[in-house]
């Protein structure tokens, strides 16, 4: 619930964001195109007016001139310096801004402004006694050649300044454009990124989803193998009950008992085994063979040599016949062990069994043993 809601809260900011930008790239074109309008203004005053006041002033100067030199005077000597004073603020707009780059375009500009310049510089001499009419008449003469020059001037300034203008307009269009293209793009791009945002966070609610599924699963095993590890470890109480249990009746047992498997090797012995023969328990370890435990029997000294492989001759014959019999065998402290052989499908075994003592004594006068082999049945090849 709470990463809904934040969720929410996210997407409602990513909203706003994009309105508020929106607005704003609309007020930016808004900007723009106010910019354009001042930017036509400056240009006209910056280059086309101040060429067409500088013609102006030139004429206006001229004018106070011609009016000195008529009967009566029309224009005081005061008149005169106030225009010439008037026409030197001109000349000086000339060597600023974009009037610069202006008269720097074509030689013939710059010319011109220097003539200008070398005029009003030449008339400055005798400013002062501008009201004598020879040198009213210098000065009329050094600003004629001026006039067309100016009037030339100043209609290449409008042309030049029209020409920026439109220049930097197309060019500040271009960056309108390029600009509203970019806000477009980032508003497009916001939309796409909720529209991700909430596919993302279905995609989070349906991974919870089967997460919470494959919790409940897991818990579910975990439930499952906790009750089969419980089985099995009743299942393995009981088998070690069970294996105590055999143990125990096969070491409580009145006869020796051992079993071999189909190659011959030792799986089962009680320790009535031990006791008859006199055998170790590393002796009658499982994986000894019939024929290594019979030379453990004649090295204990249970049994001689000749009895042993006479019994062991017996035991082959046995298993190449594939049959039970029973042997006796001669022990060395005068015992007479009766050995059973008997062969099985699975496994062979040899089980050693005490007679009654009373019944030994009435026949042989010392302890009789009775034994019997369960042998694996061999085939022969």
């Amino acid at each position: 619930m709470r990463r809904r809601t934040a969720s929410r809260v996210v997407q409602m900011v990513l909203s706003v964001g994009m309105i508020a930008l929106a607005v704003a790239a609309l007020y930016i074109s808004v900007l723009v195109f106010q910019r354009q309008e001042a930017l036509t203004q400056i240009f006209r005053y910056n280059i086309a007016y101040s060429a067409s006041q500088g013609m102006n002033e030139l004429l206006r100067f001229r004018q106070r001139l011609t009016a000195m030199l008529v009967e009566p005077p029309q224009a005081s000597r005061q008149d005169v310096e106030l225009r010439y004073q008037i026409l030197m603020s001109r000349l000086s707009l000339f060597e600023q801004g974009e009037f610069i780059n202006f008269v720097s375009v074509v030689p013939e500009n710059r010319e011109t402004v220097d003539q200008l310049a070398s005029a009003v510089q030449q008339i400055g001499t005798f400013i002062g006694e501008i009201d004598r009419p020879e040198n009213a008449q210098i000065a009329l003469d050094l600003t004629a050649p001026l006039e067309s020059k100016m009037v030339a001037l100043a209609s290449k300034a409008n042309e030049y300044g029209a020409t920026a203008q439109a220049k930097d307009q197309g060019e500040l269009l271009r960056l309108h454009w390029l600009f509203s293209a970019l806000a477009l793009s980032l508003v497009i791009t916001g939309f796409v990124f909720i529209a991700m945002l909430r596919w993302q966070h279905r995609l989070q609610i349906s991974v919870q989803q089967r997460l919470k599924a494959t919790n409940e699963d897991l818990l579910r095993t975990s439930a499952e193998l906790s009750e089969s590890a419980q089985a099995a470890r009743r299942a393995n109480d009981e088998l070690i009950t069970q294996n105590l249990l055999f143990n125990t009746a096969l070491n409580n047992m009145s006869h020796g008992l051992c079993m071999f498997d189909a190659q011959g090797r030792l799986i089962v012995s009680n320790q009535k085994m031990e006791s008859i023969y006199g055998l170790t328990q590393e002796q009658l370890r499982l994986g000894t063979s019939l024929h290594q435990l019979i030379g453990d029997m004649v090295e204990a000294g249970a049994s001689g040599e000749d009895e042993a492989e006479q019994v062991a001759q017996l035991q082959s014959r046995l298993i190449e016949q594939n049959r039970s019999d029973t042997l006796t065998q001669e022990l060395r402290d005068g015992r007479t062990i009766l050995i059973s052989h008997q062969p099985c499908a699975a496994a062979a075994g040899l089980q050693l069994m005490r007679t009654s003592p009373n019944a030994t004594r009435r026949r042989l006068r010392s302890p009789t043993w009775r034994a019997t082999i369960r042998l694996p049945i061999y085939q022969t090849v």
